[in-house]
């Protein structure tokens, strides 16, 4: 199967993007980035949606849970958080890594 670039975003974050996620209920994809940022864009679009913030370091990780409709991050901080559909933090959990 062959993907097809449909859009470039070439301001989407203020530093490299290290992971994406996508909701294809919503058909939302979210970036995570070393500026400690996740952001959901509309895939059709590449409106940006929201912005969601709460690691302090590096965003190093996602996964979209669509059974339970909610995103999970993890960063270089050594943190889990996962997000509401709004952008709503649900739950922190300290897992190692720098203080």
């Amino acid at each position: 199967m062959a993907l097809e670039v449909r859009r470039v975003i070439s301001d989407a974050h203020e530093q490299a993007i290290l992971c994406v996620a996508y909701n294809p209920g919503r058909k939302e994809i979210f970036t995570g980035s070393q500026d400690t940022t996740i952001k959901a864009w509309q895939a059709e679009t590449g409106e940006l949606l929201r912005t969601m913030q709460d690691h302090a370091g590096w965003v190093t990780g996602l996964s979209f849970a669509a059974e339970l409709r909610v995103l999970f991050s993890c960063s270089i901080d050594g943190r889990i958080v996962v997000w509401s559909l709004k952008g709503d933090v649900v739950q922190r959990e300290r897992t190692g890594g720098k203080e």
